[in-house]
C-alpha cells in the first residue's frame, strides 16, 4: 500500500544512547531523501543502522562509504541479518560491530566500553572479525525488560515529515509497543528468535503514559 513507519527501534536505541550520556545525531535519510553523497560523516566517532538480508549489500555499501569520508569510524548494525547470519556479517569490512537480537542495551555497553577506554569485544549479543582467528560470535545477551526503556525521543525525528500507513486515519502517526517476545516458533517468523520466547509485557500505566506522551508531542493516532 506504500505505506512507510517510523523507525522505531533506530529511535529507541537512539534515546538509550542519550539517556547513556551520548551525544547522538539521528538522520533519516530516506524519509528526507538525502542524497548519500551529502552526508558528511567525519565530525563522528560511530555510526549505528539496522540492515535486513535484503538490504545488507546495499547498508554495507553505505558503510564503506562513510569510512572512505573517516577511516575512525566505528560501525555498529543490528538488527534480523546480524542476528541470523554474524559471520557473514562482520566478513564485510565496513562492519565494525554485528549486534544479534534486542539492539539497545547491547549497542550503549559497546559504545560505553570503547567510549571509557574498555575492551567492547567480550560484550555479550555481539559478533566481531578478529583478524588473526576470523569471526567471533559472543554469547547471547540476557533479554531486557521493555518496561526498562524510556519513551522514544520523537523530537530526533524531522518535524516536516509525516509517514503515511493505509490503516491510519489521523496522522501524524507513530508507532507503539505493548510487549515483546512470543512463545510460538512459526517457522515463518523471526520474532520469537529476535526477541525470545518469553513475552515480556508493558504495564498499563506504562502503556497509557507513553500515549499521553504521544499525544503531548503532536501525535494524533497510535499505530500498535
Amino acid at each position: 500500500g506504500g505505506g512507510t513507519v517510523p523507525p522505531f527501534f533506530l529511535i529507541s536505541i537512539a534515546t538509550v544512547l542519550q539517556k547513556a550520556g551520548f551525544d547522538v545525531t539521528f538522520l533519516e535519510a530516506m524519509a528526507e531523501h538525502i542524497p548519500l553523497g551529502d552526508i558528511d560523516v567525519r565530525p563522528y566517532k560511530a555510526v549505528v543502522t539496522s540492515t535486513s538480508t535484503m538490504s545488507f549489500g546495499e547498508d554495507s555499501y553505505v558503510l564503506e562509504h562513510f569510512k572512505k569520508q573517516n577511516p575512525e569510524l566505528f560501525s555498529v548494525v543490528y538488527g534480523s541479518h546480524t542476528t541470523f547470519m554474524p559471520k557473514a556479517a562482520v566478513q564485510r569490512k565496513s562492519v565494525d560491530v554485528a549486534v544479534r537480537r534486542e539492539p539497545e542495551h547491547t549497542v550503549r555497553d559497546v559504545l560505553l566500553a570503547k567510549k571509557n577506554g574498555r575492551d567492547w569485544r567480550p560484550t555479550p549479543g555481539i559478533a566481531y572479525l578478529d583478524p588473526e582467528t576470523g569471526p567471533v560470535v559472543n554469547d547471547r545477551a540476557e533479554y531486557l525488560e521493555i518496561y526498562e526503556l524510556p519513551y522514544p525521543n520523537v523530537d530526533l525525528l524531522p518535524k516536516d515529515v509525516h509517514y503515511f500507513n493505509p490503516l491510519v486515519m489521523r496522522p501524524p502517526y507513530m508507532t507503539m509497543i505493548t510487549s515483546r517476545g512470543c512463545p510460538a516458533v512459526c517457522t515463518f517468523c523471526t520474532a520469537p528468535f529476535l526477541y525470545v520466547t518469553k513475552t515480556r509485557f508493558q504495564s498499563a500505566d506504562r502503556v497509557l503514559g507513553e500515549m499521553d506522551y504521544l499525544i503531548s508531542k503532536g501525535y494524533r493516532e497510535i499505530y500498535f
